[in-house]
């Protein structure tokens, strides 16, 4: 829901903050795409109570937990719940091999259409550069954020993958 900084020549700051909003961004779909495949409820729209529904993504949330947790104990050909060719993975390269969760009747999910475009609020410019603070502090670097942002010669950081 944030948008990452526009534009093609940006100082290193808002190609960090960009790169680590796409990185985000990736984990969500990861997430989004195996409930979706993993739990029919999520595959068209839940016409409940509002409140019902929290219950019931809450129960799912639980549910896919435990299942990832005991998934993860076993041996990486014998992970039934995701295996490892189930979520996108990043190469070391930076190029993303997207996961077989997309092929499982999660279209919804990948190719949700783009509204029309909204100015944001001066708040919400002010809150995208206070997190961009925030990525910059020592203890919120991840380590390898200035090396991905440096390589090639001023290579933009991809808004999405």
């Amino acid at each position: 829901m944030m948008r990452p900084y526009s534009g093609q020549h940006l100082d290193a700051r808002k190609r960090i903050v960009n790169y680590r909003l796409s990185r985000a961004r990736r984990i969500i779909e990861n997430t989004f795409g195996i409930l979706v495949s993993r739990w029919r409820i999520f595959r068209k729209s839940i016409c409940m109570n509002p409140n019902m529904v929290d219950k019931i993504v809450m129960a799912t949330i639980c549910l896919h937990n435990f299942l990832k947790t005991i998934n993860d104990t076993r041996p990486e050909d014998n992970e039934l719940y995701c295996p490892p060719s189930f979520i996108d993975v990043e190469q070391a390269d930076g190029n993303i091999i997207p996961g077989t969760w997309r092929n499982e009747h999660s279209a919804g999910v990948q190719y949700i259409r783009p509204t029309s475009a909204h100015r944001s609020t001066a708040q919400a410019y002010k809150q995208r550069d206070d997190i961009a603070d925030y990525f910059l502090m020592p203890a919120c670097e991840v380590p390898w954020q200035n090396e991905y942002i440096n390589r090639g010669f001023n290579a933009p950081v991809p808004d999405s993958y």
